[in-house]
């Protein structure tokens, strides 16, 4: 999923996703997200074994600025890569994650972009542009 990516304003102590990578049943879970969470931007990568790990991003996007932004999931392992490859503009990788622990691999059915508070005191504004999404499999 790739996007051009603007956070006007943030406010609060909450949680939100920004963009996910979303598995319907029998998960009714994100598999891979771009998550505001404790003050940071993060990604967040469901792991075969049901827990999540979440890793902040290098680059911390800066209100007002627009940033491309590609979450990309790469299941074609039996350990699983997640990046965000481009949360500046000269695509330079930030942040990777692989999913080292062994259970069930699901592959995202569906994608998400907008705010999505999961703790109730986050407001945010933003802005998405040139919003894609494809399959490489």
């Amino acid at each position: 999923m790739r996007s051009s990516l603007r956070v006007v304003s943030r406010s609060g102590g909450g949680a939100l996703y920004l963009q996910r990578l979303y598995r319907a049943g029998p998960l009714y879970s994100s598999i891979l997200a771009l998550h505001h969470f404790n003050g940071m931007y993060m990604l967040d990568l469901r792991q075969q074994n049901g827990s999540h790990q979440a890793m902040p991003l290098t680059t911390q996007l800066v209100l007002g600025t627009w940033y491309d932004v590609e979450l990309v999931y790469d299941w074609s392992d039996p350990q699983p890569v997640a990046s965000d490859p481009q949360p500046v503009a000269n695509g330079v990788l930030d942040t990777t994650l692989t999913d080292t622990t062994t259970g069930t691999l699901y592959s995202p059915d569906s994608a998400y972009v907008g705010l999505f508070e999961d703790g109730w005191s986050e407001q945010a504004e933003a802005d998405w542009d040139n919003v894609s999404i494809a399959n490489a499999r």
